[in-house]
């Protein structure tokens, strides 16, 4: 799915989605780039409203549950707290607060950093070779 539009959301966050589709675009998101961060907004909210969550209420270890839960049900692909990146500065900029305790981090994550941190300092390589190995 290519075109932001057609994104369909319900749950508790469906009054926040026109306004973060503006804000992909104009931080310059192509379209693709952008329905795939609504597409994980609408799942954000539709687990909220699974859980009985206000989007006011919202906090780190709500978000890392939500992760968890996305991981435990096999998706491949934004799974990892970055993923939740640009939703998370939209929503700093709306004027709400999350709690200060970390997102659970995927394992995998965690291996990435380490394995990039050896090709850097161990290996030498350049930030651009180290990034797409």
């Amino acid at each position: 799915m290519s075109n932001p539009s057609r994104v369909r959301m319900t749950g508790p966050l469906t009054p926040y989605a026109q306004g973060f589709a503006a804000e992909l675009a104009r931080q310059g998101y192509r379209p693709n780039a952008a329905a795939n961060q609504l597409q994980l907004m609408a799942h954000l909210s539709r687990w909220l409203a699974t859980q009985g969550i206000d989007a006011e209420t919202l906090t780190r270890p709500i978000l890392g549950n939500f992760l968890s839960t996305r991981r435990a049900q096999g998706y491949r692909l934004w799974r990892s707290s970055k993923a939740l990146r640009s939703f998370l500065g939209y929503w700093c900029d709306l004027g709400f607060t999350l709690a200060e305790s970390e997102i659970e981090r995927d394992p995998a994550e965690d291996l990435l950093v380490c394995y990039r941190s050896y090709l850097l300092n161990i290996r030498g390589l350049a930030d651009a070779t180290a990034r797409g190995n």
